[in-house]
């Protein structure tokens, strides 16, 4: 009998034992879980990271990037026709805007915008350099000579805001200009006009279209906003 208190005893001992340590241990873990939570996991939770949010309105509706562009009624001596686009910055750092010009059409012809002619097609177009001032750029195309001789007697001029800072707009302005000034470009591109209206399966179509596809990026911390 006394041998079988004894290790009663003895088991009790260890199983009280057992528990002190398992909870040793998990107060131990528990302990860390909550370092670790409170020193790194929350800290990264919380970590606020600033960005900017760019986007685009016409006539006051939201548009989606890229944009498609289209320009009715070419015509010598016209008007100017002139489309305006918004950009806000809803962000809280500053971006840089950039764009890429794609698919352009004229008269139902596509046009590759090259750095130097192209000898195996007339579908061609000149890049031209743009002009940055006040953080503005203006860049002209359709404009070029080839030899001292215009190609177009019209001209597609976009200017832009070259950056949008935070809670302030910039803008995209497209213009289309056709002076009616050079006979022989005229006369040519005048025919090419009424040629291109005149076919009942362009009546879907614009004179000149575009795909406007703009690059935001983020100014870096240096530049300041």
């Amino acid at each position: 009998m006394n041998i079988l208190r004894k290790r009663r005893k003895s088991k009790r001992k260890f199983n009280l034992l057992n528990k002190l340590l398992l909870t040793i241990f998990l107060l131990m873990m528990t302990t860390l879980a909550w370092f670790a939570y409170t020193k790194i996991l929350n800290v990264d939770a919380n970590l606020h990271i600033n960005s900017w949010n760019i986007e685009f309105y016409l006539d006051d509706e939201k548009q989606e990037n890229p944009l498609d562009i289209t320009l009715d009624g070419l015509y010598p001596a016209m008007e100017d026709k002139v489309i305006n686009l918004q950009i806000k910055n809803t962000g809280e750092t500053g971006a840089n805007i950039e764009y890429t010009i794609k698919n352009l059409k004229i008269f139902g012809n596509i046009y590759e915008i090259v750095d130097s002619p192209l000898t195996d097609s007339e579908f061609y177009i000149l890049k031209s350099e743009p002009t940055i001032k006040n953080n503005i750029s203006t860049q002209t195309f359709l404009k070029e000579e080839i030899d001292g001789q215009r190609r177009f007697p019209f001209e597609i001029q976009i200017e832009n805001s070259t950056e949008v800072n935070p809670e302030e707009d910039g803008y995209f302005k497209v213009m289309a200009k056709w002076d009616g000034t050079n006979d022989n470009l005229d006369l040519k591109w005048g025919h090419d006009a009424a040629e291109f209206y005149g076919n009942p399966e362009n009546k879907d179509q614009s004179a000149i279209s575009f795909t406007l596809e703009i690059n935001v990026v983020g100014k870096p911390r240096d530049e300041g906003i």
